[in-house]
């Protein structure tokens, strides 16, 4: 980010000697009666200025392509300049995506392997397919995501130059589609890796590029060669008039080249139980006819009667009478269904092998003469039906024939879906993500496109996705949940948002009550209103110049900055008032707004903006951005606020002398009477309590936990909170984990493969790790396919185990498989690199803490050292999720660092007002209990130390000492006047105390409204603010006074001269 570059050492010697100039500023404010006059003399002119400065500012901002977005992704809460990011950004550039892929859950009435679930399915799946934002050849970065349907009426004169370039990470068909105005006029020419292919002069086309032509578009369709980030997109297009040979450039949004949405993709994207395939290409679970009649039947206990019971009761007294002629004598025991087309034979009694096959519980009277692996003959087996015997009795109509093909149902048991099922279970991609472990949850299993990137294209799918998901639970009444990466990006996003909708007009709502409440006059509501939305403007354009987004913590930045900027206009409204109450006149009163208010507010704004500033130190992006833009913003506020409403002020009509005299002599006094009393009477008692309090919140300090999770952002309750812990609950983890093994020599051989296998395996073993693949999957799945080493095991179930006795010993043979340009490498490329030196291990975690992810890490380093230890390989544990997890090693430190340097600053600046260390140092106390108390409150309440709470801490002090500086600013005008410190005190509380309280019910009324948010950030960032705030109104109202007096004797304060 612009301006972030900077050195620690730099920043402070910026600091530094900001500090040194702050006197001088502050003088220069109190002399600026010549500025004061130009601004009263030209109001229109200046207003006509910023309205139009803030116009083009607010089309730069939301409007433009460079306009302020809103955004969230895990590494942007990644500390920088940290190992882990090094290792990250390592894994990043050489193998695909971590962040693209998502899981629906589904919890259908029955279960999901009825013919009628997966039938719904397969028709939700057909839908997702055809999302257009979903695609192969679709510029989602930088081209309008839309259909192209030509009308006939469109017409363009130039000829269009268009430049592409390539983002795609594999070998694919790319298909763009340039819309024909008039073709004789219309000349492509293409760029890609720096070859120019011009259609029109017959350019060799061959295997790069195939053209189609109608007469309303052109086909390009590219081969692309295999290196990182291929995709041919269209970037920029230049106009070019024949006549001059001029270049201009045109907005892509506005050009006849158009894409064309929806082409689908050559590799499906999507899986589900309705369209995966085995080995041999066929679908797991077959939708045909037959299955749907066979679905029923699956676990029926058909009895000796050989007639499928309708209910769950077992077998019937028929099932079991003795007496029947065609009960088999000799074995009065044998009172098990009927296991004759089950391949159990004409004894009709199933061998144990039959209830292991079929996961079926023996009976417990459960009686087998045979051996217990009978496959003796007379048995038949299931696939050779034509075998069996029926008795007439069996085909005469006396029994209940369910799917009514006149032969009892029971024969034509079908154990494909029991197979099915074991297949999904073994497969390595499939298992716990298509289905639950018990068999009652189904999933959906989606990997989006590499372009599918930013949140404006995310929210393309995501919107369409939630349609086609909605219109099933209206038809059907599923149940649906979701999780993932690209799920936490944007529905976080849509929180944010969310939350900007409210809360941004909450605090509007908030500032212009408590406005109406201290002045009661409609302009002293409108013209504050106007200033800060004027400042939000201009800092939303420097966000967006700077390439900031808006993410969970940034979009705090217009709240605070509506609540400072109310704090703000009540100040200078104040003073008006009062120089009207003084009878000085409009233009006089405005005049001395500025002159004397000037010093005043750009010194408490001086103190805010170093909170602020100081967050830049930090080692977390995220709040280093927030510092910078908040810093930078109060300041913008200062000058709007100094500037821009005195001269509304002056152009609006003046309020009447009532109001003014209502405002400087009216209102708090009881309030304001009984605090006196309180400090001239029990000033000891104040401070010796405060001093007891200061103890006390000690202790809870000590009892901080910085052990977060990244699921802790949101509250219990919150849908994405609630979606997320659904699917770990039934399909485990949804958070990456990425393990890189660097091998000093190439990874292939055999006896490295059994190695990669067998620390997968072991990583799978961890607590917290739901899953993990590695290129011995892929292997283990290609080789099944080229040897036909698709196991089936007495065909009971069918499964993928990687066999190590199939894996080729001659390198030659494994070099084969193992060729960039290799089928196998085509689909092993996301866990192996090109050079066989890198491996990646890929799998999903649970929501973890911070202390679990380091021993996660230290785990699967001792595992590596105990497979790897004849080999010298480097392991590298990494992934968005341990990046993220990663700033809890930070913000102590941090935290004490940045709050120590604002503290330091502010306590520098106010010896430079006051020209007293002491002064200075009484005004400590009072502004750090109220601190140390907040951090009490977390160690007791269990709220724990993460970005938004740890920069609370900074933000707060740099608010609640402008209390202090006003109090103690207005106390050594006063004290001249009598050389009395009770009598200071006692005018400095009625005038500065009064405006004190208002300024702090408007601070602490901005952030209480966090309260109701649904981020536990913001939530818990509301609470400690507000309590700090008013802690702080205490401090300089009760606390501070009473020192003062205390001190008296040895404290001397010269007159103002």
């Amino acid at each position: 980010m612009i301006g972030l570059k900077l050195t620690q050492l730099e920043l402070l010697e910026i600091l530094r000697f900001c500090i040194g100039k702050t006197q001088i500023l502050i003088k220069g404010f109190t002399k600026l009666n010549k500025f004061g006059l130009i601004l009263t003399n030209y109001p229109k002119r200046i207003l006509l200025l910023v309205f139009f400065i803030t116009g083009f500012l607010f089309y730069y901002a939301f409007l433009s392509d460079s306009r302020l977005r809103v955004d969230f992704s895990l590494e942007q809460m990644s500390p920088e300049n940290d190992p882990e990011k090094v290792n990250y950004d390592n894994y990043r550039s050489n193998f695909s995506r971590e962040d693209n892929s998502l899981l629906l859950i589904y919890v259908p009435p029955t279960n999901p392997l009825t013919y009628e679930s997966l039938s719904i399915v397969d028709s939700i799946v057909s839908d997702i397919k055809k999302i257009e934002t979903n695609s192969n050849c679709v510029n989602l970065r930088y081209f309008p995501c839309e259909f192209f349907e030509y009308k006939g009426d469109s017409k363009a004169l130039n000829t269009r130059y268009a430049h592409f370039t390539d983002y795609n990470d594999d070998n694919r068909q790319l298909t763009l589609r340039v819309h024909h105005i008039y073709k004789d006029d219309v000349e492509h020419k293409i760029s890609m890796d720096g070859k120019n292919f011009n259609f029109d002069k017959n350019y060799d086309v061959d295997r790069y590029i195939e053209v189609f032509k109608s007469p309303y578009y052109t086909d390009y369709t590219f081969e692309v060669p295999d290196t990182k980030d291929d995709f041919v997109c269209l970037e920029s297009v230049y106009e070019i008039d024949k006549q001059s040979g001029i270049y201009s450039s045109v907005s892509i949004n506005h050009t006849s080249y158009t894409m064309v949405k929806g082409c689908p993709s050559a590799n499906p994207h999507v899986y589900s139980l309705s369209n995966i395939k085995n080995i041999s290409g066929d679908l797991v679970f077959n939708l045909s006819e037959d299955f749907k009649g066979n679905e029923y039947v699956y676990f029926e206990d058909c009895g000796y009667d050989q007639v499928c019971s309708i209910d769950e009761d077992g077998y019937s007294d028929y099932d079991k009478d003795p007496s029947h002629d065609d009960y088999p004598r000799g074995k009065e025991n044998n009172n098990v269904f009927d296991c004759e087309p089950f391949d159990c034979g004409y004894d009709k009694i199933c061998p144990p092998s039959f209830f292991k096959k079929y996961g079926i519980k023996k009976p417990d009277d459960y009686y087998y003469p045979g051996p217990d692996e009978d496959c003796s003959e007379g048995d038949v087996i299931d696939e050779d039906w034509s075998n069996v015997a029926y008795f007439d009795w069996e085909i005469n109509g006396d029994f209940l024939d369910v799917n009514n093909n006149e032969v009892w149902d029971c024969e034509f048991f079908d154990d494909s879906k029991l197979k099915g099922i074991d297949f999904v279970k073994q497969h390595p991609f499939y298992k716990n993500i298509i289905l639950s472990e018990n068999d009652e949850i189904g999933g959906i299993f989606i990997t989006l496109d590499d372009r599918v990137q930013g949140q404006d294209f995310r929210a393309l799918f995501f919107n369409d996705l939630d349609e086609i998901i909605n219109k099933n639970k209206s038809k059907y009444n599923w149940q649906w949940y979701d999780a993932g990466i690209p799920v936490l990006r944007t529905r976080y996003v849509e929180l944010l948002n969310e939350e900007r909708s409210f809360f941004i007009p909450l605090a509007f709502f908030v500032i212009m009550s408590i406005l109406f409440f201290v002045f009661r006059q409609i302009n002293s509501i409108v013209l504050p209103v106007i200033c800060i939305s004027i400042t939000l403007v201009w800092v939303s354009a420097l966000m967006a110049f700077v390439g900031m987004s808006i993410n969970v913590i940034s979009y705090l930045t217009y709240n605070l900055l509506m609540i400072i900027g109310c704090s703000n206009s009540i100040h200078v409204q104040m003073k008006y008032h009062e120089g009207l109450f003084l009878k000085k006149g409009k233009v006089g009163s405005l005049r001395e707004v500025m002159s004397k208010m000037g010093g005043a507010l750009f010194l408490t704004s001086f103190t805010t903006s170093i909170g602020f500033f100081s967050l830049c130190l930090t080692n977390i992006r995220l709040i280093k951005e927030f510092g910078f833009i908040l810093g930078i913003g109060v300041f913008v506020m200062f000058i709007i606020m100094i500037i821009v409403l005195p001269v509304l002020l002056l152009v609006v009509k003046t309020p009447k002398y009532s109001m003014s005299e209502r405002l400087i002599k009216g209102g708090s006094h009881k309030i304001i009477k009984w605090i006196e009393n309180r400090v001239f009477k029990n000033y000891r008692f104040i401070i010796v309590s405060s001093l007891c309090l200061f103890a006390v919140v000690s202790v809870g300090m000590l009892r901080i936990d910085y052990n977060v999770s990244i699921l802790d952002d949101l509250r219990p309750g919150n849908d994405l909170y609630e979606n997320i812990k659904s699917v770990q609950g039934n399909m485990g983890g949804m958070f990456p984990l990425e393990v890189i093994l660097e091998f000093e020599n190439s990874a292939i051989s055999k006896d490295n493969i059994i190695k990669i296998d067998e620390f997968k395996n072991k990583i799978i073993e961890i607590d917290d790790i739901s899953s993990a693949n590695s290129v011995s999957d892929v292997l283990s799945l290609y080789l099944a396919g080229s040897y036909n080493l698709f196991l089936e095991k007495s065909n009971c179930y069918t499964g993928i185990d990687f066999n190590k006795e199939v894996i080729p010993e001659d390198i030659n043979e494994l070099n084969r498989i193992f060729d960039e340009k290799s089928k196998f490498m085509n689909s092993a490329s996301a866990f192996i690199t090109k050079d066989h030196k890198k491996v990646r291990i890929s799998g999903r975690m649970f929501d973890i803490k911070a202390d679990q992810a380091n021993a996660i890490k230290n785990e699967i380093d001792r595992i590596a050292k105990d497979i790897f230890k004849d080999i010298k390989v480097d392991v590298f544990v990494t992934g968005s999720t341990f990046l993220a997890l990663k700033t809890a090693d930070y913000l102590v430190s941090n935290l004490t660092y940045s709050f120590g340097l604002a503290f330091l600053i502010i306590f520098i600046s106010m010896i430079i007002l006051f020209k007293s260390i002491k002064l200075s140092l009484i005004s400590v106390l009072p502004n750090i209990i109220p601190l140390m108390f907040a951090a009490a409150v977390m160690g007791f309440q269990d709220i724990k130390l993460r970005p938004t709470t740890a920069m609370t801490f900074a933000i707060a002090l740099g608010i609640a000492v402008d209390n202090t500086i006003h109090f103690l600013a207005r106390f050594r005008q006063e004290y001249p006047y009598s050389e009395n410190i009770k009598d200071a005190l006692s005018k400095t509380l009625y005038i500065t105390g009064k405006a004190i309280m208002s300024t702090t019910l408007v601070l602490s009324l901005g952030f209480a409204v966090l309260y109701f948010s649904e981020l536990r950030p913001n939530h818990e960032f509301g609470i400690l603010s507000t309590i700090i705030l008013i802690l702080a109104l205490f401090g300089s109202l009760l606390l501070l006074p009473s020192i003062l007096i205390a001190v008296n004797p040895k404290l001397y304060i010269g007159k103002n001269k």
